[in-house]
């Protein structure tokens, strides 16, 4: 076999044996009828110099391979001596579709990355990237892009070529300016789905109001200490927005907030949230309500007009009922967190 992927010369067989390590790309191919087909392969890492034939077992060089996802195969830092050069073979897989590299260690990216014409989902989760190559810009068929956990302090400009770009994951790196990363997302009409969890922000812009398009937006483990800003109801196509582990308490809710008819999951979780403004009555669209870990003395009695209410959580409360409004056909379809408190509500606070 040739030797395509090194691992480094200084790499002893030790090293090898004290790891254990394996990889495990998934492989799809597609057959003569255009069908595709996926098998798994394991492929230990066997020689004594550590090299590993990684191109030809999974064979770049045949053309059909669509998608490629490596687990993750992260090394503790003693025994990594060097991260692995990227096998050429690699770039020239012409109709690769998804390719998956989280927790790889990869702090750069080649720029050959652009001649992956194909490319629909790229995945680098988990590794040590602080850019990306402007190449990235050439992907105009990219659909999918995760760079959650990685060294990104601001936003690559060159995402907002990508105009295709419909799921986005920036959470857990540390992004200093959100407004910025707003105002570019902006140029993204397909965008739907945007992470930027974890990334330590301490409010939301007035730009949030340009990214209509967004289904679901993700905000959870910041530092939101200041009031949403009212521009957060133009978003009326969201579905899902989740605001938990932060900080607002409960007049950092605006009214407008109330105002998304779209949305059917909220999460408040981990908040300092006293109270829900009756307002919450509002949200005809909603099945899912978790307001757990705040410091909730009652829930409004609007909660009653949510009748596509499917779930709702408020345990590590000081309240511990549901309100007595809260009709039997509703209450027998819902499930409760704390559990209890749908007991003794069935037993005796419902209101026929």
């Amino acid at each position: 076999m040739e030797k395509i992927w090194e691992r480094g010369e200084d790499s002893p067989h030790s090293w090898i044996t004290k790891t254990r390590s394996w990889l495990i790309p998934v492989v799809k191919r597609k057959d003569a009828n255009g069908k595709s087909h996926e098998r798994t392969k394991l492929l230990k890492i066997l020689s004594i110099a550590g090299k590993l034939n990684f191109a030809y077992s999974v064979g770049f060089g045949r053309g059909r391979l669509v998608s490629l996802r490596l687990n993750d195969a992260r090394f503790d830092a003693e025994t990594v001596s060097r991260v692995p050069d990227f096998p050429p073979e690699m770039w020239r897989a012409e109709q690769l579709q998804e390719l998956r590299l989280g927790g790889q260690l990869i702090s750069t990216l080649p720029p050959e990355v652009g001649k992956l014409s194909a490319l629909k989902h790229l995945d680098l989760k988990m590794n040590r990237l602080e850019s990306l190559p402007t190449e990235i810009g050439q992907l105009s068929g990219l659909t999918h892009l995760d760079l959650g956990s990685n060294k990104l302090e601001s936003m690559p400009s060159v995402i907002a070529q990508l105009s295709a770009l419909t799921n986005l994951d920036l959470s857990h790196n540390p992004i200093w300016s959100m407004p910025s990363v707003i105002a570019q997302l902006s140029a993204l009409p397909a965008l739907t789905v945007l992470s930027l969890a974890g990334s330590a922000q301490f409010f939301v812009p007035l730009e949030i109001g340009a990214l209509s398009s967004l289904t679901q937006l993700d905000l959870s483990n910041n530092l939101l200490s200041m009031p949403l800003p009212p521009e957060i109801g133009t978003l009326s196509a969201l579905k899902e927005l989740d605001l938990s582990d932060n900080q607002p308490q409960s007049e950092h809710l605006p009214a407008e907030l109330f105002t998304l008819s779209a949305l059917t999951e909220l999460d408040l979780e981990g908040n300092k949230l006293e109270s829900l403004p009756p307002e919450i009555g509002k949200l005809s669209a909603l099945t899912t309500l978790k307001v757990g870990g705040n410091v909730l003395q009652s829930l409004p009695s609007e909660l009653r007009l949510l009748r596509q209410l499917t779930l709702i959580d408020f345990e590590n409360n000081p309240v511990t009922t549901l309100p007595e409004s809260i009709d039997e056909l509703l209450l027998a379809r819902l499930a409760v967190f704390p559990a209890a408190a749908k007991k003794k509500s069935a037993e005796c606070c419902v209101v026929s």
